[in-house]
């Protein structure tokens, strides 16, 4: 044992210098290093009835450990977390607080580094009432009009009820001026169209607004989210034939007659709304024949005179009142009297 004990003093020295060789040469491989990490950020306690604008999901850190710890956490993140308490904060407007370490990987440590974070806080709401949804239908077969009055949205599954609106909960800067609506770019080719599942979107001072891309915290929400579409239509025009009529005033010439009464065209074709074609039997040409003393036959052209929004197939009719003679006219002789 004398040979342990011996010369104690320089094999002490000689074990930490070997030591502290050996501690050299491993940091020379993983030194002790700083790295800044973009670090995910909770935010606990927020509060009601205001909402972050465009919150960041992470901030900038500093962290130390050995290089290998350090570069594996910062890589993916993996471990680290940090968090702000938004538990003081009763005001809109912007705050500047600072975030603090919630998670921390072992062989990671923060610096202490101030972490400053600048928020916006705006009020918070619900609309004050549903918000109307239109139907909106731009491709309309040629031929067909959508009825206002019977085309409507369901929603919760309750086809017979109209849906009363959509609510939408977010910052009222979001809430002002917005329109809600369903847009259905099907043709419109049928009397009756049904269409459910239909997402709700929405527009602002006339530009479409996408509320799903909307940063805040809390997220903007709204209700219903889709709807059930019931489109009436009706062909906008309609074709159907009806007969022609005209009025004959006057007697013809003492021994003649009207012989006969005919059309060019006795049926015409009107065109237009289907409602107001369908209640039409007949057209009258809007001018009377006057006969008065004719000894020959009339023929004269006439407009067909049709209702606003109505149109005729032709537009004008030719009429052919025959006149002939019926019997003689010329008084007799009367017969001579005795003398």
């Amino acid at each position: 044992m004398t040979w342990l004990i011996s010369n104690w003093r320089l094999k002490l020295l000689a074990l930490g210098l070997a030591l502290g060789l050996l501690g050299a040469v491993a940091f020379s491989e993983n030194p002790l290093t700083v790295r800044q990490v973009q670090a995910p950020l909770d935010y606990d306690n927020p509060p009601g009835g205001l909402a972050i604008a465009s919150p960041p999901s992470r901030v900038p850190v500093n962290v130390y450990g050995l290089s290998q710890t350090v570069n594996g956490a910062a890589d993916n993140s993996a471990g680290i977390r940090f968090h702000i308490d938004l538990g003081k904060i009763n005001t809109s407007g912007k705050h500047t607080l600072y975030a603090t370490p919630r998670l921390l990987p072992t062989g990671v440590s923060w610096t202490g580094d101030p972490v400053p974070v600048e928020l916006d806080f705006q009020k918070f709401a619900s609309t004050d009432k549903p918000l109307p949804i239109e139907l909106r239908t731009p491709n309309v077969a040629t031929g067909y009009k959508v009825l206002p009055d019977k085309t409507f949205v369901t929603c919760g599954g309750n086809s017979g009820e109209h849906c009363k609106g959509v609510t939408v909960t977010g910052p009222e800067s979001l809430l002002q001026d917005l329109v809600a609506y369903v847009q259905i770019d099907a043709q419109v080719n049928t009397d009756s169209l049904l269409l459910p599942s239909q997402p709700v979107k929405f527009e602002q001072r006339g530009h479409p607004i996408d509320l799903t891309k909307q940063n805040f915290l809390p997220t903007v929400g709204w209700a219903p989210s889709v709807v059930d579409a019931n489109i009436s239509a009706q062909k906008s025009t309609a074709g159907r034939q009806v007969s022609v009529k005209v009025t004959v005033t006057g007697r013809p010439a003492c021994g003649y007659q009207v012989q006969s009464l005919t059309f060019s065209d006795p049926l015409v074709t009107l065109t237009g709304p289907p409602d107001v074609v369908a209640k039409i039997d007949s057209v009258t040409l809007p001018n009377a024949i006057d006969v008065t003393n004719a000894t020959s036959t009339l023929r004269i052209t006439e407009p067909v005179s049709t209702d606003p929004g109505i149109t005729s197939a032709p537009t004008t009719v030719t009429v052919t009142l025959s006149i002939g003679k019926a019997f003689d006219c010329t008084a007799p002789t009367p017969s001579p009297k005795p003398t």
